[in-house]
């Protein structure tokens, strides 16, 4: 029975991941009108999001293993120190927008 309970756990928490995303959350701010392209800059290959709460505009980039969040966390880190790895699911990842700045 123990086995059997682990296996549907471990189950379980396997479905679970894939139906997650890891961003990098890179800044929050009130004024998105302010963040300039060489905020995002530091890797050219991501689409930088955008996540609107009430007050905040969230701005990240999003990544499909923790692994590949955890590589590019120590590349984003270097111009943002605050950034931090955030899980989305699927679902709030589809409501994430691009995220354009105005040269």
């Amino acid at each position: 029975m123990k086995t059997l309970l682990f296996i549907f756990a471990l189950s379980f928490s396997a479905m679970a991941q894939t139906d997650s995303m890891y961003c990098v959350q890179i800044l929050a701010t009130r004024h998105p009108e302010y963040v300039r392209a060489e905020h995002l800059a530091m890797c050219e290959l991501d689409q930088a999001l955008v996540e609107k709460s009430d007050t905040l505009y969230r701005i990240m980039f999003a990544y499909d293993t923790y692994e590949e969040a955890e590589i590019m966390l120590t590349t984003w880190q270097r111009a943002h120190k605050d950034a931090f790895i955030t899980r989305r699911t699927r679902e709030e990842y589809k409501n994430l927008k691009l995220f354009y700045t105005h040269d």
